[in-house]
């Protein structure tokens, strides 16, 4: 439950902006549609943890990936809540409060990360990991994690300083991630539930990007 628990703190603090007259501009152009729903699914993926002992790995390793890209999404909110001091009149006191907002959301993710990895280091079938590991997929997740943010810039002729982070953080290192948890896993339930967080992760990018273009509803890629 600790990792629902932090799911629930992360989505209070999404949530925070929109009662917040003044917040409520920044958060839309900040804050990508995606959040909510991986927020969402890391409170189930925590909840059948506790529930469903059996299937815990299964749903840790799901839990590590979808806290990873939390952690990345709230990282660059953090840097572009604090390019807007002084934009459009928002004060840097506005800005700053938007800042700790995000560090909040991001501070819940590793804690969330972190627990599903204690999870996971106390399987008996983690301990032969080093014996059972499949280096094609990890080599594959290292080339997703460093190399696709690269790919994203040439493809969408981003020539923005930050592009190329906020490609990493939102998607390709925890797409990487998952990639190489799915090969380092002995288990067939570590390496479904890494697989999973994988997909749904890659679907719900798709759905934001092919989103209707109104306020707050896609994602807000450096131009």
């Amino acid at each position: 439950m600790l990792i629902t628990g932090c799911a629930v703190v992360a989505a209070a603090l999404a949530a925070a902006p929109a009662s917040d007259v003044d917040l409520a501009r920044l958060s839309s152009p900040v804050l990508p549609l995606m959040l909510v729903p991986l927020i969402a699914a890391l409170g189930v993926a925590g909840l059948l943890v506790a529930v469903r002992p059996a299937w815990a790995r299964w749903w840790s390793a799901a839990a590590t990936v979808l806290a990873v890209q939390v952690t990345g999404i709230a990282m660059v909110a953090c840097r572009d809540w604090y390019s807007f001091a002084g934009a459009d009149g928002t004060t840097p006191e506005q800005a700053r409060a938007a800042v700790r907002l995000a560090t909040g959301i991001g501070l819940a993710a590793v804690a969330a990360a972190v627990l599903s990895l204690l999870l996971l280091r106390d399987s008996a079938d983690v301990r032969r990991l080093h014996r059972a590991h499949h280096s094609g997929q990890v080599w594959l997740g290292a080339i997703v994690a460093f190399g696709l943010p690269f790919v994203l810039v040439a493809w969408l002729e981003s020539h923005t300083s930050g592009a190329v982070g906020q490609f990493a953080l939102w998607w390709s290192l925890p797409w990487g991630t998952a990639l190489a948890a799915a090969g380092l896993m002995p288990s067939w339930r570590e390496r479904c539930g890494a697989w999973l967080s994988l997909l749904y992760s890659i679907l719900l990018t798709l759905a934001c990007v092919a989103a209707p273009l109104v306020d707050g509803a896609t994602l807000r890629l450096p131009g």
